[in-house]
């Protein structure tokens, strides 16, 4: 039982996700129509995505941006670098892998510089750089590799010029929001000691792999292509080969809980009766 209630409040959204789907089975028995309905090919460049970042996160490609960041020596920089750098690494590599990679070194730096106090606030505006930068593209987050597959009429450059507005107008809030919290003292010098371990000369091909699965992956999801799912097995194939470990690193709650949902809005859009009662609840409105 304890288990059990451990499991919900850990993983909220999988759980309603769960009782979504086993409502939309209930509502609409499985049929080849019913399957047709589910977006596999999002769910595929999802699982395809999460395979690369977990093999950035494995071979520390990133790691030239933590070297940059030593090399800041004032807090308004400093704040400002590790909240852009949110900002616009959510844009190609989705929001939960930003703050994975920023967060850590948010709080390490900080930490060994003395300066818990801002911890808290910079993290917690690394969290909104997350949000709205991963808007602007269509790999930036699952919610718009999902938009983005459904609205064939739009393509990238539409996608993103209709995001830019509000990307833009974020950009110039996060900035008044770190002058605000520096405000008594703009120049505060920060000093810190940052070792982390380097990159591996004998790990070459490994990053060499990922970087090109990588621009494969964002190749798929801005063309669209129907033949997603060989570029799935590609990529499977590759890491399987460069390192299969990376396999027990993904995450697939994410990926369920959208399945999930996916299997409920088939149901309700395979049901001729939810249809009518939404599409008159809509009109309505």
């Amino acid at each position: 039982m304890n288990r059990t209630v451990s499991f919900i409040k850990h993983e909220p959204m999988l759980c309603i996700s769960l009782l979504a789907a086993a409502a939309g089975l209930i509502i609409t028995p499985p049929s080849a129509a019913f399957l047709g309905g589910i977006d596999w090919r999002t769910l595929g460049n999802l699982l395809m995505m999460l395979c690369v970042l977990e093999g950035f996160k494995r071979e520390r490609i990133l790691r030239p941006v933590e070297n940059l960041a030593k090399r800041l020596r004032s807090m308004f920089a400093l704040s400002l670098f590790l909240i852009f750098g949110v900002f616009f690494t959510s844009m190609f590599v989705t929001n939960d892998v930003s703050l994975i990679i920023f967060v850590p070194l948010t709080i390490s730096l900080f930490r060994s510089a003395g300066r818990e106090k801002y911890i808290l606030p910079v993290i917690s505006m690394e969290n909104i750089a997350a949000v709205r930068g991963s808007l602007l593209t269509p790999f930036g987050s699952p919610q718009n590799m999902f938009l983005y597959g459904q609205a064939r009429e739009i393509n990238f450059r539409s996608f993103a010029a209709h995001m830019s507005p509000l990307a833009a107008m974020s950009a110039v809030l996060l900035v008044l929001f770190v002058l605000v919290l520096y405000r008594k003292n703009l120049g505060e010098v920060i000093d810190f000691r940052f070792d982390g371990e380097e990159w591996k000369k004998d790990r070459r091909a490994q990053r060499a792999v990922y970087l090109i699965l990588f621009a494969l992956v964002i190749l798929v999801i801005v063309t669209r292509t129907r033949l997603w799912w060989a570029a799935l097995i590609a990529v499977a194939a590759a890491i399987f080969t460069a390192d299969r470990s990376i396999f027990g690193k993904v995450d697939y709650v994410l990926v369920v809980t959208f399945l999930c949902f996916f299997i409920f809005s088939s149901s309700v859009a395979g049901n001729a009766g939810i249809s009518a009662f939404l599409s008159r609840s809509v009109a309505r409105r």
